[in-house]
């Protein structure tokens, strides 16, 4: 089974595409857009967001969350475009009390998050799963909010920006912090830290901040730097 080694050693385990294939089939999703992008393209913007692929920057943001573990330990965390979810796992695992993911298509959450749940020895029910898109987010949580918010390679596509804000603004506590990590730079969709930080700014919800030095990982040309992004409320 792939895994995930964070920095200190730490494994996370994630099914592999073999196994992805055979659940959207098996499960009721081969005619699912997830399904058919599958080997062939990353993203189909507004369908299919790339949930089924571990990103660069998720081990970026398990190190970031193993390294504050107990700024976890007893809160409640929610990830934002979850995907295969090992920062929520990962949340659990540390000690956070209630963990919360989402991602766009129920097809990533039914054949990939679910699994790597129970393929790091988490119960079915040790995470609240839920499908739905940034816009119908706040429905689905109807009054609950969350300590922490945490997403990773979220913000590519500028168009997204206004639902990924409100998604945090709905569902981040008065007190809470938001942590995205996120390239400097994306090409092709317009999206970049910076112009994620100055929309946030003209929004005048919450003060970001970029908290640490930018990280350099596989992907190392110039442009493509990893950073931790920090929201808290104004």
């Amino acid at each position: 089974m792939p895994l995930l080694r964070l920095t200190s050693g730490r494994e996370l385990h994630f099914i592999d595409e073999e196994t992805v294939k055979a659940n959207l089939q098996e499960r009721g999703f081969e005619n699912d857009t997830a399904f058919i992008q599958l080997g062939h393209s990353d993203l189909e913007p507004n369908q299919y967001e790339g949930g089924l692929k571990v990103w660069e920057c998720t081990k970026i943001l398990c190190d970031f969350i193993e390294d504050n573990a107990e700024r976890f330990q007893g809160k409640s965390v929610l990830e934002l475009g979850c995907g295969s979810a090992l920062p929520a796992i990962l949340s659990k695992e540390i000690g956070a009390e209630e963990v919360a993911a989402q991602d766009f298509n129920s097809s990533v959450i039914d054949c990939f998050t679910l699994d790597n749940v129970l393929a790091n020895g988490l119960s079915k029910g040790s995470l609240k799963l839920m499908a739905a898109s940034w816009v119908d987010l706040p429905g689905q949580l109807s009054n609950k909010s969350f300590d922490i918010v945490i997403a990773s390679e979220t913000i590519y596509n500028t168009s997204n920006y206004e639902a990924f804000h409100l998604a945090i603004d709905h569902s981040l506590k008065e007190d809470g912090v938001a942590w995205i990590v996120a390239k400097e730079f994306y090409f092709g969709l317009g999206g970049s830290a910076f112009v994620f930080l100055d929309f946030v700014k003209s929004k005048g919800i919450f003060k970001g901040e970029i908290i640490d030095p930018p990280r350099r990982g596989n992907d190392s040309e110039q442009g493509y730097a990893k950073v931790i992004i920090q929201l808290t409320r104004r």
